[in-house]
Order: structure tokens, then C-alpha cells, then sequence
């Protein structure tokens, strides 16, 4: 219920900047886990997909572990099961990335609904460059039974 009301706090202010429309959101009234595949133009994306879909569920991002250690921040992402990932570019190792790969398996397994963004960074040029495609297709090649993409 907190996090609701954080979403709609964060939601008022993002419509002050952005027109949002969103279509399909029925498609989140799916009882199972859930895993969502955004591309990521804007830093601003995330936090616009986690605030509108948080009208009907709550979703657990895959993010840089760096941002479980800001103080304002880390209580909300606790809440949310936010599944952090090692920054390979800071020194994290691949056991950071099969902890969180293992991370996203468990959560769908534990009906969670994931938010992960394969490309792993905002757009640079006017096409994305997926980083982690092998990743979310091992992800997709594992889904339990009853998670839908």
C-alpha cells in the first residue's frame, strides 16, 4: 500500500513533465508472474513504466546494485524485490550477473513481476544496441509455466 501511494506521489509529478498513454495495460491483470521487456530511450522510462504499472502491479526492476546504496532509495527498491545486478564496468564479476540471473528465476518462481531492460543502458544513437540478449534469452528459454512477457 506504501509503494502505491509513493507511485501515484512520483506519478503526479511525471505528468507535470510527460503526456503518458498507456495501452494494454489490461494485460496486467494476469494472475501470474510477469516479465516485461521495455527498450529504454530515456533515463526517465523506468520510473515512468514503474509508477503507470504500479496502478495494477507492482514490478521488481533488474538494476546496478550502486543504486541499493542510496539512502533515499534503498527502502523503496527493498520493497519493490528489486533484483540488483554487479556493474561489470565497476568491477563486478560474472557471479554477479548468475546472482542476479538466479535472482530474476526465483522471483517468477515466486510470482514476482520482473522489469528487466536488455539493452542495460539509455539510447546513445538512433538504434538500440542490446547488451544483455543473451541473458533475456535465457531468461525467456526458463519462464515457469505460468509467466507470460
Amino acid at each position: 500500500m506504501i509503494l502505491r501511494s509513493i507511485f501515484a506521489f512520483a506519478r503526479f509529478f511525471l505528468h507535470l513533465r510527460y503526456r503518458v498513454r498507456i495501452e494494454g495495460i489490461d494485460k496486467f491483470d494476469y494472475n501470474g508472474p510477469i516479465i516485461v521487456f521495455p527498450n529504454h530511450p530515456a533515463l526517465v522510462d523506468p520510473m515512468i513504466m514503474i509508477t503507470e504499472i504500479g496502478k495494477k502491479k507492482i514490478l521488481s526492476p533488474v538494476m546496478t546494485e550502486t543504486y541499493m546504496t542510496t539512502p533515499w532509495l534503498s527502502p523503496i527498491l527493498k520493497a519493490m524485490k528489486t533484483v540488483p545486478v554487479g556493474d561489470l564496468a565497476r568491477g563486478g564479476s560474472i557471479d554477479d550477473v548468475e546472482k542476479a540471473f538466479q535472482g530474476i528465476r526465483d522471483g517468477l518462481e515466486n510470482k514476482q513481476n520482473i522489469l528487466i531492460y536488455p539493452s542495460g543502458h539509455i539510447y546513445v544513437q538512433p538504434f538500440e544496441h542490446i547488451v544483455w540478449k543473451k541473458m533475456a534469452y535465457e531468461i525467456v528459454s526458463r519462464l515457469p509455466k505460468d509467466a507470460k512477457i
